[in-house]
């Protein structure tokens, strides 16, 4: 005995070593079929030692509806059937690989299917997830059994068997369920079929029963010829039963509704019917009913309807609708004339109006030309350069001022040859432009203009461009006044320049107030290279500190465009490096954080300020963390502005704070004198230690304090 195994990686890129088999199946043909979880159908040629897969396809009806195939079975005709978890059955067609697909949709009482066999009457017989199916392909019949037709149970399992005596043997999960094709008998009996109930808007309908105030039913709907429905019966249902009493719940039944359908209807089981919005008019229901294996009665009841219509709907209302239409188009004749004759009078008052219109134009045309003249006069007396241009940019008027700049012969010479977008000189001053800007009706003022004069010179004017406009408001005219502010400009200049070299000259004075304190800072460090005594040294570098946060506000002062202000947060930035860098030196560094905003502060704030902010800063350095291994040491100095227009000064630290209390009025301790001295004399404010762990010192000042006082 010789074996051949396939594994990993697979023949024809299909992996055959990761796969879980449901069965293999060989068939008349000698190929072998695969059925395996989520892999589909998959086809192995012997001859050929090929493989050939085939998959499901969403959307496409001939493809395999179904990646988990269950079982096979080969009819007569070469066809081989597959039963599917979740897909129905497909009947394959090995020749051209296509697929027949038969789903729930179609029938079937479960779309999971686990066996199939075929009896000798042609009849395929299969378990499912809902009771055995009975199905035959050339009838295209299909019938269901379960428990009430003698089926052990609903659910079957994926094993079964046929012996060759024909006996079907079904595995499910309470037993086996076995008999043979044979004894299995059709019910051939006609049922009769009955109407059983009738129900408006879910209210069901008895005998001389009031409904909507009046009686529907006369009589039972099982005999009832006749029904009648009014507008208010939005909708209504008819429910029927078929009288054989085998399987009830298998039977069949269709309706077709004459004078609404083209065709019958089938509903399966289900027994009831229901309508809605039907459009008035007459209608018959006809209905069939079968038993349990589709023998029909093709002579069942028929019901007549009617159907009333709306209101609106009836012929009466229609006429009525007609006739109001007829009278609302004559009252429409009437007013439309009555409102023709009032509009004729109306348009004789509206031609009076114009008429008065047209004289008050006229007089207004007289009134423009009084004001031409006086601008005309106005501009000969004047002894700025002022001219009138018409919209097309010509010169119609000017004064002898005109004449004199552009140096011209005559008046006459310039209103000839002048036009604003050509001449030199109106080039120069740009005067095109703005002109172009005042014809639209803007007042174009410019204070100055500069150009060069005949001699060579150059010379500066204000120019000024005022829209002039006719009695409808248009602009017509442009009157432009050139006033000479030669002399004006150059005096500002030198006043300018005056300006400038003071600033230098603070500027140098702030630079040299800041060396010399450095050189202070520079002695005392040269002072302290010559003492040994430890208090010497702190007293040392405690005046070196203040004279630094001196030097730091004339170096910002220097830096500063402007000589009164301080940017005070880079100031307080820099002070704080600067003792950071004179005090930081610990196992665990001390972090600074600074709220500040960007303000700025004059020198007489911005000095104290720098002072105070030092000794603080200075104290809690040096003091405020004596266990040197301590973390998240923190210093923060933040400013924020209070109501009435004051300042607030915060610096805290998260040390051990002051080890004695603070008795303002009788302070030994020369920094926190500072402190006081500072805020009190100097900013005009106040201090305050908060009683909270660590140090928290609060300084308010008013941002504009009165040092007279």
């Amino acid at each position: 005995m010789k074996f051949e195994t396939f594994r990993t990686p697979g023949i024809d890129e299909i992996n055959l070593g990761n796969i879980s088999y449901y069965i293999m199946f060989e068939d008349s043909r000698g190929r072998l079929w695969i059925g395996a979880e989520n892999e589909g159908l998959i086809g192995f040629d012997r001859n050929t030692q090929t493989l050939k897969q085939f998959k499901a396809s969403p959307g496409d009806p001939s493809a395999l509806p179904n990646n988990d195939v269950m079982c096979f079975f080969e009819d007569e005709d070469g066809y081989i059937w597959l039963g599917t978890y979740g897909g129905g059955i497909s009947r394959f067609n090995p020749r051209n690989s296509t697929f027949e697909n038969f789903s729930t949709e179609d029938g079937l009482p479960s779309s999971a299917v686990y066996s199939i066999f075929q009896d000798t009457h042609g009849w395929l017989w299969m378990s499912t997830n809902n009771g055995l199916a009975q199905y035959h392909p050339k009838k295209k019949i299909l019938k269901s059994y379960g428990v009430a037709d003698g089926v052990l149970s609903k659910e079957f399992n994926p094993a079964g068997c046929q012996l060759d005596n024909g006996w079907l043997y079904f595995g499910g999960v309470k037993g086996i369920t076995y008999f043979h094709p044979d004894q299995i008998q059709d019910n051939r009996h006609i049922p009769p079929v009955k109407f059983t109930d009738l129900s408006i808007m879910n209210t069901s309908i008895g005998i001389n029963q009031k409904f909507n105030d009046r009686i529907v039913l006369e009589k039972s709907i099982t005999t009832t010829p006749l029904l009648e429905f009014y507008p208010e019966d939005l909708f209504f249902s008819l429910s029927f039963a078929s009288l054989d009493y085998y399987h009830p719940s298998s039977n069949n039944y269709a309706y077709f509704m004459e004078g609404f359908d083209d065709q019958w209807r089938q509903l399966g089981t289900q027994r009831e019917v229901t309508f809605s919005n039907l459009p008035p008019g007459k209608y018959t229901f006809h209905l069939k009913g079968s038993n349990n294996d589709q023998v029909w009665n093709n002579d069942g009841p028929a019901l007549e309807l009617i159907m009333y219509p709306k209101f609106y709907e009836t012929w009466w209302f229609i006429l009525i609708w007609f006739l109001f239409l007829t009278f609302v188009g004559i009252l429409s004749f009437r007013l439309r004339t009555k409102f023709l004759i009032k509009r004729g009078v109306e348009l004789e008052k509206h031609n009076i109006q114009l008429n008065a219109q047209i004289e008050s134009r006229r007089k207004a045309h007289v009134k423009a030309s009084e004001r031409a003249n006086y601008f005309r006069a106005v501009i000969a007396q004047s002894p700025i350069p002022m001219a009138i241009h018409n919209s097309e940019g010509n010169i119609t008027h000017l004064n002898s001022g005109w004449v004199e700049l552009w140096g011209a012969e005559s008046p006459e010479a310039i209103i000839r040859d002048y036009h604003v977008e050509e001449d030199e000189l109106a080039n120069q001053l740009s005067l095109g432009k703005s002109f172009r800007k005042a014809v639209q009706g803007n007042i174009i003022e410019i204070p100055e203009v500069k150009f060069m004069a005949e001699d060579g010179s150059i010379k500066v004017v204000q120019m000024l461009l005022y829209p002039l406009k006719n009695i409808v408001g248009m602009t017509n005219q442009v009157m432009v006044s050139l006033e000479d502010v030669t002399e004006i400009v150059r005096q500002r200049n030198l006043l300018e320049k005056s300006i400038v070299e003071k600033d230098l000259l603070l500027k140098e004075v702030h630079h040299r107030v800041k060396n010399n304190l450095q050189l202070v800072a520079s002695l005392l460090g040269l002072q302290k290279a010559g003492t040994q005594n430890k208090k010497t040294l702190e007293t040392l570098d405690d005046i070196k500190n203040r004279v630094n946060s001196m030097a730091l506000v004339h170096d910002a002062l220097y830096r500063s465009p402007e000589f009164d202000n301080v940017d005070i947060s880079s100031y307080i930035q820099d002070l704080t490096d600067t003792l950071h860098a004179a005090f930081g030196r610990h196992a665990v560094p001390i972090q600074i954080k600074t709220n500040i905003p960007e303000i700025n502060l004059s020198v007489d704030i911005a000095v104290p300020c720098g002072l105070m902010i030092n000794e603080m800063v200075t104290n809690a350095l040096k003091y405020a963390f004596p266990d040197a291994a301590k973390q998240d040491k923190l210093i923060i100095i933040q400013f924020s502005e209070i109501e009435d227009d004051c300042m607030r000064l915060e610096v805290i630290d998260n040390g051990i704070g002051l080890q004695k209390p603070v008795v303002w009025d009788s302070i030994h301790s020369l920094g926190l004198y500072l402190l006081k001295i500072l805020s009190e004399h100097q900013l005009m404010g106040s201090v305050k230690l908060k009683d909270v762990p660590g140090a928290h010192f609060v300084i308010e000042f008013p941002i504009h304090p009165n040092f007279d006082d």
